[in-house]
């Protein structure tokens, strides 16, 4: 999420499966130019990786 509110992209991001992670409602009524996506697309804009313990998952941040 560093990322997002560094680049001042985190109010036009759709949080997609980090949904509850993220107060997604309360900005829902604003256009989403970018969202993040747990299957890795073609493109993308930054990738994110999450770990733990054992398990590891990533996320990649895609221009709608």
């Amino acid at each position: 999420m560093s990322f997002l509110t560094e680049k001042s992209i985190i109010l036009i991001t759709d949080p997609g499966p980090i949904v509850d992670s993220y107060n997604f409602h309360r900005y829902s009524q604003f256009n989403k130019t970018f969202k993040i996506i747990t299957v890795k697309p073609d493109r993308y804009v930054k990738d994110f990786t999450s770990k733990f313990l054992l398990f590891e998952i990533s996320y990649y941040l895609i221009k709608i």
